[in-house]
């Protein structure tokens, strides 16, 4: 059975002041080998909003009923189940088997998609409890079985679950919280969709039954990525890390003392395990790792990983209240459940879920000056499908002799370090702009001509998100269609229609659009990306 994703929860202040040095933050763990490094840093394009229980003796199942019912995610499944609770081996949900999606976790960390009544995307969110008292008195508003947390220095005996809510005479009695400390969620999602979140979550706040605050001005979401996770994402190895599913065997720290001097809260993402870990800190503290981890002050680098994950998050990337479900996630089971009872949306998710409607997804791409990337297509064309990241990497490789072997680079940039993972990156590329249109090409020389089929909705140096058609993104890379192209000079202000470029302009570039590897392997050859 699949370990599961485990939170960490702990009181400990062991937290080192932000002004200090990334040099001086040392672990027993320190003495790991070179391997056990990676970065970590403050996502400070990222808010936290609290929701809790406005009562202070309210029971748990009032809260979570709340957030169930707004949630693409079944929240009680993803708060009470623990695989070895689990009397038989967890159903698999259809489609290309992600490895680490929200039901995979067992201790309250979920990741969720929230829709409008027409069944549009409004936000995203990963959401967590707020403190190990906050799982145990979650716990014990969802099942039956579960009557004390699995969090850290808590044993437990479980007994079989069932999925209803506890009577309040049934609760067990909780320790008291700590002062200062709330009991609920916090949900970890964009700057740019905090207001949105905000207003959706109060419009649906019925009796007021739950707090919503944004306490971005009091705690910091740090990302922390080690660098062997980022090494076998670059060979395609998910196994290597979907048996590291612990915030410790992920980081390579050597003991639970190493875990808690992390934060108050950490726990690996639970969209995907290859984004690493996230630490949620008091503001003006950082995490304690050891040297080997080195401080990347800037959110671009983390920004840049994501999107050659292709992982969608901002509403721009989103295309707000525009894009149904399926067509932002790589995987169908992503953050969506199609078992869990009625949630806003509900309906249209499952139609185009079972009737195999989506046609057009957001997918990650790579821009490519024409002169470069001639060979690059042949390898494709002879491939015959969309390659996968891992083969984007293995291509480059086969092709430059100058490239440099992930093990033995080194750079004390990190986007020249994340270059040395993925060679076909370069940061010296200047990042299109915002709603850059892409055309499509016939042209042995690619023309930025005729109606636009798609717009960037994000960018970072030669890596791009957009919700490209699946056929279009098949026939350009099997070399049977229309090249996906846009010029890179283009301002974002371009309108749709008609529009005409000079084939020599050097600002032209062709996408290639790419599966990464932890979506699964593409559909069985004969079927279509729209079947999943």
């Amino acid at each position: 059975m699949t370990p599961a994703l485990v939170a960490h929860f702990t009181t400990s202040s062991k937290l080192s002041s932000s002004t200090s040095s990334s040099s001086s933050s040392s672990s027993p763990s320190s003495a790991q080998s070179s391997s056990t490094g990676g970065w970590y840093g403050p996502n400070t394009d990222l808010s936290i909003l609290r929701v809790t229980a406005t009562k202070p003796t309210a029971s748990s199942s009032d809260l979570l009923k709340y957030i169930h019912n707004l949630c693409t995610q079944d929240v009680y499944k993803v708060v009470g189940v623990h695989p070895e609770d689990m009397t038989e081996e967890p159903k698999q949900e259809a489609g290309n088997g992600s490895q680490s999606t929200a039901d995979d976790s067992n201790a309250g960390v979920g990741y969720s998609l929230f829709l409008n009544g027409r069944g549009r995307v409004l936000f995203d969110a990963v959401w967590c409890p707020t403190n190990a008292h906050s799982l145990r008195w979650l716990q014990a508003g969802v099942t039956r079985g579960i009557q004390q947390s699995r969090g850290p220095n808590i044993s437990a005996t479980p007994k079989p679950l069932t999925f209803k809510p506890r009577p309040t005479s049934e609760i067990p009695a909780i320790p008291p919280v700590e002062d200062g400390q709330r009991r609920g969620f916090y949900f970890i999602l964009p700057t740019a969709s905090a207001t949105h979140a905000m207003e959706h979550l109060n419009a649906y706040n019925l009796r007021r039954k739950a707090t919503i605050e944004d306490v971005s001005a009091e705690f910091d979401v740090w990302q922390l990525l080690p660098k062997k996770v980022v090494q076998e994402v670059s060979r395609g190895n998910q196994e290597a890390i979907a048996s590291k599913r612990s915030v410790a065997q992920l980081l390579g720290l050597a003991s639970e003392q190493d875990v808690s001097a992390l934060g108050p809260v950490s726990f690996v993402d639970p969209r995907t395990s290859t984004m690493g870990v996230r630490v949620i800190v008091p503001k003006g503290k950082q995490p304690t790792l050891p040297s080997s981890y080195s401080l990347v002050p800037s959110p671009s680098f983390f920004h840049s990983y994501r999107l050659l994950l292709g992982l969608s998050s901002a509403p721009s990337e989103l295309l707000f209240e525009k894009s149904l479900p399926l067509e932002c996630v790589g995987v169908d089971s992503l953050g969506i459940s199609y078992v869990k009872g009625c949630y806003m949306g509900q309906e249209l998710t499952a139609r185009t879920k079972f009737q195999g409607m989506v046609r057009k997804k957001i997918w990650p791409s790579i821009l490519t000056r024409h002169a470069d990337s001639k060979q690059q297509q042949q390898l494709q064309a002879k491939r015959g499908r969309v390659p996968m990241l891992s083969e984007l990497v293995q291509d480059m490789a086969s092709t430059s002799s100058s490239s440099s072997s992930p093990t033995t680079a080194s750079s004390s940039d990190p986007l020249t370090e994340l270059q040395s993972y993925f060679p076909f990156f370069d940061p010296s590329f200047s990042t299109p702009p915002p709603d850059t249109p892409i055309h499509r090409s016939t042209a042995d020389v690619p023309v930025v001509e005729g109606k636009e089929v798609a717009r960037v909705t994000s960018a970072s140096h030669n890596v791009c998100l957009a919700m490209l058609r699946n056929e279009h993104v098949e026939e350009c890379s099997t070399g049977t269609g229309a090249a996906l192209v846009l010029d890179a000079s283009s301002s974002a202000s371009t309108e749709a229609g008609e529009t005409s470029s000079d084939p020599s302009s050097s600002d032209i570039c062709t996408l290639t659009s790419y599966r990464p590897d932890w979506w699964g392997r593409p559909p069985e050859e004969g079927s279509s990306e729209g079947g999943q």
